[in-house]
Protein backbone atom coordinates (compact mmCIF):
# COMPACT_ATOMS: atom_id res chain seq x y z
CA UNK A 1 0.00 0.00 0.00
CA UNK A 2 2.99 2.43 0.55
CA UNK A 3 3.14 2.71 -3.49
CA UNK A 4 -0.23 4.50 -2.73
CA UNK A 5 1.29 7.61 -1.83
CA UNK A 6 2.10 8.32 -5.26
CA UNK A 7 -1.63 9.66 -5.76
CA UNK A 8 -1.29 12.57 -3.69
CA UNK A 9 2.19 13.15 -5.02
CA UNK A 10 -0.09 13.19 -8.19
CA UNK A 11 -2.46 14.97 -7.41
CA UNK A 12 0.01 18.39 -5.81
CA UNK A 13 1.37 17.97 -9.71
CA UNK A 14 -1.14 18.30 -11.33
CA UNK A 15 -2.90 20.90 -8.64
CA UNK A 16 0.33 22.90 -9.50
CA UNK A 17 -0.21 22.86 -13.40
CA UNK A 18 -3.44 24.17 -12.98
CA UNK A 19 -2.20 26.78 -10.65
CA UNK A 20 -0.16 27.83 -13.17
CA UNK A 21 -2.70 28.39 -15.71
CA UNK A 22 -5.23 30.30 -13.17
CA UNK A 23 -1.94 32.97 -12.10
CA UNK A 24 -1.15 33.10 -15.69
CA UNK A 25 -5.09 34.00 -16.80
CA UNK A 26 -4.95 36.49 -13.59
CA UNK A 27 -1.83 38.28 -14.82
CA UNK A 28 0.41 36.89 -11.62
CA UNK A 29 3.74 35.49 -12.51
CA UNK A 30 2.74 31.95 -13.39
CA UNK A 31 6.37 29.87 -12.74
CA UNK A 32 7.23 26.72 -11.56
CA UNK A 33 7.10 28.28 -7.61
CA UNK A 34 4.41 30.22 -7.76
CA UNK A 35 2.56 26.99 -9.59
CA UNK A 36 4.19 24.79 -6.69
CA UNK A 37 2.31 26.89 -3.46
CA UNK A 38 -0.77 28.17 -5.29
CA UNK A 39 -0.77 24.22 -5.67
CA UNK A 40 -0.09 23.52 -2.08
CA UNK A 41 -3.39 26.15 -0.80
CA UNK A 42 -5.59 23.71 -3.64
CA UNK A 43 -4.32 20.87 -2.15
CA UNK A 44 -4.96 21.81 1.33
CA UNK A 45 -8.59 22.88 0.44
CA UNK A 46 -8.98 19.88 -0.84
CA UNK A 47 -8.03 17.41 1.72
CA UNK A 48 -10.30 19.58 3.86
CA UNK A 49 -13.45 19.45 1.85
CA UNK A 50 -12.77 15.69 0.76
CA UNK A 51 -11.97 14.90 4.67
CA UNK A 52 -15.03 16.42 6.22
CA UNK A 53 -18.06 14.92 3.37
CA UNK A 54 -16.62 12.10 3.95
CA UNK A 55 -16.61 12.21 7.35
CA UNK A 56 -20.53 12.88 7.15
CA UNK A 57 -20.71 9.82 5.47
CA UNK A 58 -18.85 8.29 8.16
CA UNK A 59 -16.78 6.75 5.14
CA UNK A 60 -13.42 7.88 6.48
CA UNK A 61 -12.29 4.49 5.03
CA UNK A 62 -9.17 3.18 3.32
CA UNK A 63 -11.00 2.32 -0.06
CA UNK A 64 -12.97 5.31 -0.25
CA UNK A 65 -9.65 7.77 0.46
CA UNK A 66 -8.24 5.62 -2.49
CA UNK A 67 -10.91 6.34 -4.48
CA UNK A 68 -11.29 9.87 -3.94
CA UNK A 69 -7.78 10.15 -4.30
CA UNK A 70 -7.65 8.54 -7.87
CA UNK A 71 -11.12 10.46 -8.84
CA UNK A 72 -8.98 13.77 -8.37
CA UNK A 73 -6.14 12.66 -10.32
CA UNK A 74 -8.80 11.67 -13.06
CA UNK A 75 -10.74 14.97 -12.62
CA UNK A 76 -7.42 16.77 -13.02
CA UNK A 77 -5.60 15.08 -15.99
CA UNK A 78 -8.80 15.81 -17.93
CA UNK A 79 -8.77 19.10 -17.04
CA UNK A 80 -5.39 20.21 -18.17
CA UNK A 81 -5.12 18.33 -21.12
CA UNK A 82 -8.33 20.25 -22.65
CA UNK A 83 -7.04 23.26 -20.98
CA UNK A 84 -6.38 26.23 -24.24
CA UNK A 85 -3.44 26.06 -25.16
CA UNK A 86 -2.54 29.63 -26.06
CA UNK A 87 -3.27 29.97 -22.52
CA UNK A 88 0.29 28.48 -21.46
CA UNK A 89 2.39 29.49 -24.16
CA UNK A 90 3.85 32.55 -22.51
CA UNK A 91 4.39 31.37 -18.81
CA UNK A 92 7.47 32.52 -17.66
CA UNK A 93 10.29 30.34 -16.87
CA UNK A 94 11.43 28.64 -13.97
CA UNK A 95 14.06 31.13 -12.25
CA UNK A 96 15.69 34.18 -13.76
CA UNK A 97 18.52 33.69 -15.90
CA UNK A 98 20.73 34.46 -13.21
CA UNK A 99 19.64 32.31 -10.79
CA UNK A 100 20.64 29.51 -13.50
CA UNK A 101 24.11 30.59 -13.65
CA UNK A 102 27.16 29.20 -11.22
CA UNK A 103 29.23 32.81 -10.93
CA UNK A 104 26.46 34.43 -8.88
CA UNK A 105 25.90 34.36 -5.13
CA UNK A 106 22.01 33.46 -5.67
CA UNK A 107 23.03 30.31 -7.56
CA UNK A 108 25.01 28.83 -4.49
CA UNK A 109 22.27 30.51 -2.51
CA UNK A 110 19.91 28.65 -3.83
CA UNK A 111 22.25 25.51 -3.83
CA UNK A 112 22.57 25.72 -0.12
CA UNK A 113 18.62 26.25 0.69
CA UNK A 114 18.15 22.53 -1.97
CA UNK A 115 20.91 20.56 0.22
CA UNK A 116 18.85 21.97 3.32
CA UNK A 117 15.44 20.78 1.56
CA UNK A 118 17.12 17.26 0.89
CA UNK A 119 18.90 16.97 4.02
CA UNK A 120 15.42 17.29 5.93
CA UNK A 121 13.56 15.35 3.32
CA UNK A 122 15.76 11.83 4.24
CA UNK A 123 15.05 12.72 7.83
CA UNK A 124 11.31 13.63 7.44
CA UNK A 125 11.29 10.25 5.52
CA UNK A 126 13.63 8.02 7.72
CA UNK A 127 12.80 8.60 11.14
CA UNK A 128 9.84 7.34 12.92
CA UNK A 129 7.59 9.84 14.78
CA UNK A 130 9.02 10.31 18.41
CA UNK A 131 8.23 13.82 19.60
CA UNK A 132 5.84 13.24 22.83
CA UNK A 133 3.40 15.99 21.93
CA UNK A 134 2.85 13.70 18.34
CA UNK A 135 2.57 10.79 20.10
CA UNK A 136 0.45 11.87 22.77
CA UNK A 137 -2.36 13.53 20.97
CA UNK A 138 -1.23 14.39 17.47
CA UNK A 139 -0.96 10.82 16.34
CA UNK A 140 -3.96 9.25 18.70
CA UNK A 141 -6.63 11.71 17.16
CA UNK A 142 -5.86 10.85 13.49
CA UNK A 143 -6.20 6.71 15.17
CA UNK A 144 -9.37 7.54 16.69
CA UNK A 145 -10.78 9.51 13.51
CA UNK A 146 -9.84 6.42 11.20
CA UNK A 147 -11.69 4.18 13.76
CA UNK A 148 -14.51 6.16 13.86
CA UNK A 149 -14.71 6.64 10.27
CA UNK A 150 -15.58 10.12 10.61
CA UNK A 151 -13.92 13.40 12.22
CA UNK A 152 -15.62 13.98 15.70
CA UNK A 153 -15.40 14.73 19.22
CA UNK A 154 -15.05 11.98 21.51
CA UNK A 155 -13.81 11.60 25.11
CA UNK A 156 -10.25 12.23 25.82
CA UNK A 157 -7.65 12.39 28.82
CA UNK A 158 -6.11 15.62 26.66
CA UNK A 159 -8.10 18.17 25.42
CA UNK A 160 -5.46 19.23 23.00
CA UNK A 161 -6.91 15.99 20.80
CA UNK A 162 -10.32 17.90 20.30
CA UNK A 163 -8.62 21.53 20.81
CA UNK A 164 -6.27 22.19 18.15
CA UNK A 165 -7.45 22.70 14.41
CA UNK A 166 -7.15 19.84 12.49
CA UNK A 167 -5.79 21.12 8.97
CA UNK A 168 -2.11 19.19 9.10
CA UNK A 169 -3.74 15.89 10.74
CA UNK A 170 -6.23 15.76 8.02
CA UNK A 171 -3.56 15.54 5.79
CA UNK A 172 -1.30 13.18 7.94
CA UNK A 173 -4.54 10.85 8.05
CA UNK A 174 -4.93 10.68 4.67
CA UNK A 175 -1.50 9.28 4.26
CA UNK A 176 -2.07 7.29 6.61
CA UNK A 177 -5.64 5.50 5.22
CA UNK A 178 -3.49 5.55 1.86
CA UNK A 179 -0.21 3.59 2.76
CA UNK A 180 -1.52 1.48 6.63
CA UNK A 181 1.15 2.73 8.19
CA UNK A 182 2.96 5.99 9.32
CA UNK A 183 5.97 6.01 6.78
CA UNK A 184 4.37 9.21 5.35
CA UNK A 185 3.26 11.56 8.28
CA UNK A 186 6.11 13.64 8.48
CA UNK A 187 5.78 14.58 4.62
CA UNK A 188 3.42 17.07 4.98
CA UNK A 189 5.21 19.44 7.26
CA UNK A 190 8.33 18.86 5.08
CA UNK A 191 6.66 20.03 2.27
CA UNK A 192 4.66 22.87 3.83
CA UNK A 193 8.15 23.80 5.00
CA UNK A 194 9.76 23.69 1.08
CA UNK A 195 6.42 25.90 0.23
CA UNK A 196 7.06 28.12 2.81
CA UNK A 197 11.04 28.73 1.48
CA UNK A 198 9.20 29.33 -1.83
CA UNK A 199 6.71 31.71 -0.58
CA UNK A 200 9.13 33.91 0.95
CA UNK A 201 11.13 33.97 -2.37
CA UNK A 202 7.77 35.18 -4.67
CA UNK A 203 7.38 37.82 -1.96
CA UNK A 204 10.73 39.34 -2.49
CA UNK A 205 9.70 39.37 -6.37
CA UNK A 206 6.59 41.04 -5.73
CA UNK A 207 8.20 43.64 -3.68
CA UNK A 208 10.47 44.45 -6.16
CA UNK A 209 13.32 42.94 -4.90
CA UNK A 210 14.24 39.58 -6.65
CA UNK A 211 17.81 39.94 -6.27
CA UNK A 212 17.27 39.16 -2.30
CA UNK A 213 14.69 36.29 -3.00
CA UNK A 214 17.68 33.61 -2.25
CA UNK A 215 18.50 35.14 0.74
CA UNK A 216 14.98 35.51 1.59
CA UNK A 217 14.39 31.56 1.04
CA UNK A 218 17.61 30.90 2.91
CA UNK A 219 16.35 32.64 6.14
CA UNK A 220 13.22 30.79 5.97
CA UNK A 221 14.81 27.41 5.48
CA UNK A 222 17.59 28.16 8.28
CA UNK A 223 14.59 29.39 10.87
CA UNK A 224 15.31 27.12 13.69
CA UNK A 225 11.99 26.10 14.72
CA UNK A 226 11.01 25.67 11.72
CA UNK A 227 14.06 23.66 10.26
CA UNK A 228 13.25 21.22 13.23
CA UNK A 229 9.50 21.15 13.05
CA UNK A 230 10.07 20.10 9.57
CA UNK A 231 10.66 16.76 9.88
CA UNK A 232 7.74 16.26 12.71
CA UNK A 233 3.89 15.22 12.66
CA UNK A 234 3.14 18.59 14.13
CA UNK A 235 0.97 21.65 12.49
CA UNK A 236 3.23 24.51 12.92
CA UNK A 237 5.06 24.57 9.56
CA UNK A 238 1.74 24.16 8.18
CA UNK A 239 0.71 27.45 9.92
CA UNK A 240 3.96 28.98 8.49
CA UNK A 241 3.38 28.34 5.00
CA UNK A 242 -0.40 29.84 5.32
CA UNK A 243 0.93 32.94 6.76
CA UNK A 244 4.02 33.19 4.11
CA UNK A 245 1.59 32.28 1.08
CA UNK A 246 -0.94 34.71 2.02
CA UNK A 247 1.43 37.94 2.37
CA UNK A 248 2.89 37.01 -0.71
CA UNK A 249 -0.82 36.58 -2.85
CA UNK A 250 -1.89 40.23 -1.06
CA UNK A 251 1.40 41.99 -2.20
CA UNK A 252 0.30 40.88 -5.66
CA UNK A 253 -3.31 42.03 -4.86
CA UNK A 254 -2.21 45.51 -3.29
CA UNK A 255 0.44 45.77 -6.69
CA UNK A 256 -2.40 44.83 -9.48
CA UNK A 257 -5.25 46.80 -7.27
CA UNK A 258 -7.32 44.20 -8.12
CA UNK A 259 -8.32 40.62 -6.31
Amino acid sequence: MIALIALPIAAFVLLSALARRLLHRGGLPADWPAGLVVGGLLLCGFVAMATELLSLAVLLRSWVVVGVWIGLVGVLAVLLKRWPKEDIASIEPVLPKSFREASTAGFWVWLIVGVLLVFTLVVALCAPPNQHDALGYHLPRQIRWIDMGRVAHYPVGDLREIQFPPLAEYIQMHTMLLTGGDVFVHAPSWLAYMLAVLASALACRALGAPRAAPLAALLVATQPSLFMLSVTPKNDPLLVFAIVTLGWLAIECLNRQRC
